[in-house]
């Protein structure tokens, strides 16, 4: 599911009282904001970083229609040097492997909810809006909240 943290905020607060028990949130991140957001979107504050990473996904949005960044892109990261020298600056302004690892595999692997806010590539390639966050939901914690959601049923 991808949402403003707002909604994103309201679910996390239905999953855990729909569910009981221990949080159905995922815990391994550490507070490394590469592969959540949750403590950000949790707190509802967001921190330096979180903006940093924001400010870097509107960038990356406001670029993605050119021609010219898509070419500059796909030229650039045919080479092994560029790439590397890219996600090393990349590693500390944006998430990391946001759809990929971050709201798929956690989220299948521990069984638990992650949120995170978008990769470079959710963004660039993927066109998806820098305001919003990526989330995974474990199929069961999902069908707790569903029909609390606004919308829901909607078709």
């Amino acid at each position: 599911m991808r949402t403003g943290p707002e909604r994103l905020r309201d679910m996390i607060r239905s999953a855990e009282a729909a569910v009981g028990g221990p949080s159905p949130l995922w815990e391994g991140h550490g507070g490394g904001l590469d592969r959540s957001a949750i403590p950000v979107v949790v707190s509802g504050r967001p921190t330096a970083r979180s903006r940093l990473i924001v400010a870097v996904n509107k960038g990356l949005a406001a670029l993605a229609p050119s021609a010219r960044w898509q070419a500059l892109t796909r030229r650039l990261f045919s080479n092994r040097t560029p790439t590397i020298a890219l996600e090393l600056l990349i590693s500390h302004l944006a998430a990391d492997m946001s759809i990929c690892r971050n709201s798929t595999a956690i989220p299948l692997l521990t069984g638990r909810v992650n949120v995170s806010h978008f990769c470079t590539g959710g963004i660039t390639w993927g066109l998806n809006d820098p305001e919003h966050l990526t989330s995974g939901w474990p199929w069961a914690t999902f069908q707790a909240i569903y029909p609390q959601m606004d919308g829901a049923g909607d078709g």
